[in-house]
């Protein structure tokens, strides 16, 4: 059989159909099958920081002994009430923090060491109560009441070689992570001002300054304090 170049021609255009049926037939079978993967995924979870408090759990300025001194940790307290919600079927989420922002922790301790405690708390006229961590999300459940409760250790002459003195601390800011069984962690920062915390300690030390007879308070010692509170390490 001889061939010329409109035989030829016709074959390139048949086998051009033929390569073009199979390509999209091989798109498609891919498709498919993603569409079954995806299918087969649980929905991820959907989670949230709606509102955060910060108080002091420990340091700062304090009085014992008619001595004053300025601690050497300051230990704050963290509380987020968070939103969480569970389109899909039952699943386990755990809570975690994944940074703290300054990084002035106490020698020996990471954000991943900082246990977190998870509550329960309807309205602010009822107790929380514990939670598991990790928590269990029932189907389709939609979760407004829960809180997460972390209590961050600072050195504080960490945070005097960073900012120069306590005072100056103003902010702290908490990244928590929400880690579902099988999904990559989703993770919500949150800032809480300081401000409060600093007025509470330089209210107690002038009431305590107020009554430095009364209580047998070294007023050398106590300037010396705030000096060091105001202004770093001399």
């Amino acid at each position: 059989m001889s061939l010329d170049w409109d035989t030829l021609a016709r074959w390139d255009i048949v086998f051009g159909i033929i390569g073009g049926i199979a390509l999209i037939g091989s798109w498609a079978a891919w498709g498919i099958r993603r569409a079954r993967i995806r299918s087969n995924q649980k929905p991820a979870i959907e989670f949230d920081i709606k509102e955060q408090h910060v108080g002091l759990e420990h340091g700062g300025i304090t009085f014992a002994r008619q001595e004053s001194t300025l601690e050497e940790e300051f230990i704050i307290e963290f509380l987020a009430r968070v939103f969480v919600s569970n389109p899909g079927p039952a699943t386990s989420v755990a809570f975690f923090v994944a940074a703290i922002d300054p990084g002035c922790l106490k020698d020996g301790v990471s954000p991943k060491d900082i246990k977190v405690t998870v509550q329960h708390q309807l309205d602010p006229y009822h107790s929380p109560t514990p939670q598991d961590n990790p928590y269990y999300l029932k189907s389709d459940e939609m979760n407004s009441s829960t809180q997460l409760r972390v209590t961050v250790p600072f050195s504080v002459p960490k945070i005097e070689s960073r900012f120069g003195s306590l005072s100056s601390l103003r902010s702290v800011t908490v990244t928590f992570g929400a880690e579902q069984t099988g999904r990559k962690p989703i993770l919500r920062a949150k800032s809480c001002d300081l401000t409060k915390i600093h007025h509470d300690i330089e209210e107690q030390v002038a009431t305590k300054v107020q009554h430095i007879q009364s209580q047998q308070l070294s007023a050398k010692q106590v300037l010396q304090v705030l000096k060091r509170y105001w202004r770093g390490p001399q």
